[in-house]
């Protein structure tokens, strides 16, 4: 009864590997471990990684492009709120590097381009709020006309 072989489930390698030594069966182990980190390397870096980057721009693509849309509107906005400022600032910046009493050379400033800078600031900030307001409504009051005159029956643009 001691002379019969056992019966495997396996392939010829699992009995094989199976009728090895301990110290042969770590270091097909380690082998085993080894190649697949080695195959893993070379998929992650030319399969998944590839996949996953086109994955993130796809899904953030549309939204890097708002931000520098809203990014730019902001800009925009700031240059032309605040843009006559820096006409005051610079030519007081210019004229403080040679004088010790700034106020008073401020004040020069103010008398050689008068209050028209600061007006349009108060301006351009009481028509932001405006606009913030009003125009809104009414622009996409006017686009949604406009879409609706334009549109068909299943809501393809008609040109007439």
């Amino acid at each position: 009864m001691l002379d019969r072989p056992t019966v495997h489930s396996g392939h010829a390698e699992d009995i094989e590997r199976e009728s090895k030594g301990f110290l042969w069966r770590t270091l097909d182990a380690v082998e085993d471990c080894l190649l697949r980190m080695i195959v893993g390397i070379f998929k992650f870096a030319f399969y998944r990684l590839p996949k996953l980057a086109w994955q993130t721009i796809e899904n953030w693509f549309p939204t890097l492009i708002k931000l520098i849309k809203v990014s730019a509107l902001l800009s925009v906005w700031i240059i032309i709120l605040i843009g006559p400022l820096f006409y005051i600032y610079y030519t007081w910046y210019g004229i403080t590097l040679h004088s010790i009493d700034m106020k008073a050379e401020f004040d020069n400033v103010l008398a050689m381009y008068g209050p028209w800078p600061l007006a349009w600031v108060g301006l351009a900030v009481l028509g932001s709020f405006w606009g913030l307001v009003y125009v809104r409504r009414e622009t996409w009051k006017w686009w949604r006309r406009r879409q609706e005159r334009n549109s068909g029956p299943w809501g393809e643009e008609t040109s007439a």
